[in-house]
């Protein structure tokens, strides 16, 4: 399944012949939870992207189970219980870049986290040069119940319902 999700995306920017696609399979998103008893983090080294250059749209697929934890019950209850791993193994990202300034963007498009999507704007800083190549970096707060995900009364003090996102990748 993912390899196709990863075909209709690359397809999806080929709008052109001329166009300058670039991918890769190893962007990293982070998550941080702060929360009264116990801060929660994940990272995902795993995560597809893909850049048309010409077009300004850019894409990102990540599989839920390749988010590491510190804890291996906090990726179990993760997976299983809050992102329901089994009926939406991915999430997405699909929009356009704005550039707003010699190294600054605003990326506009549809976050799809748990199968629903929210529309949202986020600002990223971009650095080209010849040894690094393009580096995107943004950083972003979503809310957990824009996406359904719920959180158990029991717990609710462990987790906070504002999740900080942490998102570079590298062509």
């Amino acid at each position: 399944m993912k390899n196709i999700l990863f075909f209709i995306l690359f397809f999806f920017f080929s709008t052109s012949i001329f166009s300058q696609i670039l991918k890769t399979n190893n962007a990293y998103i982070a998550f941080y939870s702060q929360a009264v008893l116990e801060n929660i983090e994940a990272h995902n080294y795993n995560v597809e992207c893909v850049f048309d250059t010409l077009n300004n749209q850019i894409a990102f697929l990540a599989r839920i189970t390749d988010f590491d934890f510190e804890k291996k019950l906090m990726k179990k209850h993760f997976c299983e219980k809050y992102m329901e791993e089994e009926d939406y193994p991915f999430s997405s990202f699909s929009g356009n870049i704005y550039f707003i300034g010699k190294n600054n963007l605003e990326v506009k498009g549809v976050l799809e986290i748990h199968g629903h999507k929210k529309e949202i704007t986020v600002t990223a800083n971009i650095d080209k040069s010849e040894k690094k190549g393009i580096v995107m970096k943004s950083n972003f707060t979503i809310e957990l119940e824009d996406f359904r995900i719920k959180i158990p009364k029991i717990v609710k003090d462990n987790i906070s319902q504002s999740i900080e996102l942490n998102v570079v990748v590298k062509f």
